[in-house]
């Protein structure tokens, strides 16, 4: 196995300030080429999406701490995954359970941080909305709609929306931009959002397109995603590589 402190093996980023643009057909091109990746190592996805959700079911039962351990430790194992999904692209080094700790080895901190922040931003912005529509819009109190409750809600509807669109722009890059860099979490954060506003379209079409997938991947009892999960992993990469890579 390699060692991830060996930077010279990793995608380094040449264009944090000023990130490439790309077409929508790029990322497209995204998904469409990601099952490339995974298909190679299917059966061990497999094995590490089953565990993850084990995991994820148990850390269900524990109120409230649960939610924070998975929010604290989905980042480091995306971070992890994520460079299996680069030595196996790039050397042909076949995906391993282990991968899903190699974001303990040494970026552990800034991805940490990038969880606790992911989910302050979740906690309060579900605190908000409650209180505004508990205390402004008035629709929980009387059960009757007016107007100016309709405007009210179109209005913080739109903010909401402009605000969720900004937060997810900036975490999309934001793992694979410290998992193959050295830049703190606030940093990659930044350089996130300018990749994000520099390709808001093509993001937007890939948004769509996976989330039909996630939808698509939930039908045959949720059989589905154990492809579409590695594939969106996979894919988070490329999308990388395409926006901040220098490529020749």
């Amino acid at each position: 196995m390699l060692n991830i402190d060996e930077n010279d093996l990793l995608p380094k980023a040449n264009h944090l300030d000023r990130p490439r643009k790309v077409s929508i057909s790029d990322s497209i091109a995204w998904l469409s080429n990601s099952w490339s990746l995974v298909k190679p190592d299917l059966k061990v996805w497999v094995l590490i999406l089953l565990a993850l959700f084990i995991a994820i079911g148990v850390m269900g039962f524990i109120p409230f701490m649960g939610t924070v351990i998975i929010s604290i430790c989905a980042p480091i194992v995306f971070g992890g995954l994520l460079l299996g999904v680069h030595y196996s692209a790039t050397f042909n080094m076949r995906l391993k359970f282990q991968n899903i700790w190699m974001g303990f080895d040494n970026k552990w901190l800034s991805l940490i941080i990038i969880g606790v922040i992911g989910l302050l931003v979740s906690l309060i912005s579900g605190w908000i909305a409650d209180y505004v529509g508990a205390h402004y819009l008035g629709l929980n109190l009387t059960g009757e709609i007016e107007l100016q409750d309709i405007a009210l809600y179109l209005v913080f509807g739109v903010i909401s929306l402009f605000i969720n669109i900004l937060f997810s722009i900036a975490f999309f890059f934001a793992i694979p931009l410290i998992m193959f860099n050295d830049i703190s979490a606030i940093a990659a954060l930044k350089a996130s959002i300018k990749g994000g506003l520099a390709n808001i379209l093509p993001l937007l079409v890939y948004s769509i397109l996976a989330t039909l997938l996630v939808f698509l991947g939930t039908l045959p009892m949720l059989l589905g995603l154990f492809i579409v999960i590695p594939m969106l992993e996979a894919s988070v990469y490329l999308a990388y590589k395409d926006v901040y890579v220098q490529t020749i």
